[in-house]
């Protein structure tokens, strides 16, 4: 298990940002003391290194707009706080995601071609196009699959994905971009191979 490199360098850059010296020491230093162990709770319940990124990070945002209630960093309160912070985070993202997946129709089942007009070749041509590119976002995780889904086929603004996933749009633009880039990377790899 790998902690994720985009994670700390998102923690860093939003550490860098807090203007209070007193304040950036403080979460830095819980950050550097717990943030492999919230990693490690994050995993046990999500096993997906994009949702244990996202819930990683509304929980530091959560411990950083909590952070007046800390006062030992090194404590079994401090360690008990944070923990339930992440545990809840991560369930929330698990139960949003599978929330999720029971809402979206299974790619199989898609409404056939409605372009009647259209003769048959450019129909199959159609058809084997969208049976392709479907094949890809298959091949991605839930939570990308989902989100490709919920943009490019079904339309759903950023803003409405945010709510319908619970996060923040920035969160939606993060997954949406990780997935568009892994989706191309798949689709690339293949037509080199063929």
């Amino acid at each position: 298990m790998e902690y994720a490199e985009t994670e700390r360098v998102f923690m860093l850059i939003f550490i860098a940002t807090i203007s209070d010296e007193r304040i950036r020491n403080k979460f830095e230093q819980i950050y550097f003391e717990y943030s492999r162990y919230l990693y490690v709770i994050g995993f046990n319940i999500l096993r997906d290194k994009e949702s244990i990124e996202d819930a990683m990070q509304q929980c530091f945002i959560k411990i950083f707009n909590n952070i007046d209630k800390i006062n030992i960093i090194q404590s079994k309160q401090t360690k008990s706080f944070i923990s339930v912070i992440m545990r809840n985070e991560a369930i929330n993202i698990y139960n949003n995601n599978k929330a999720l997946s029971s809402k979206i129709k299974p790619l199989d089942d898609e409404d056939d071609i409605e372009d009647q007009n259209s003769n048959v070749e450019e129909i199959l041509a159609k058809a084997e196009l969208k049976k392709e590119v479907y094949g890809y976002i298959k091949a991605l995780n839930v939570n990308e699959s989902n989100i490709i889904i919920l943009k490019y086929v079904k339309g759903y603004s950023s803003e409405e994905i945010s709510g319908l996933l619970g996060v923040s749009q920035e969160v939606v633009r993060q997954r949406l971009s990780r997935a568009k880039k892994k989706l191309v990377a798949l689709i690339t790899d293949n037509r080199r191979e063929t």
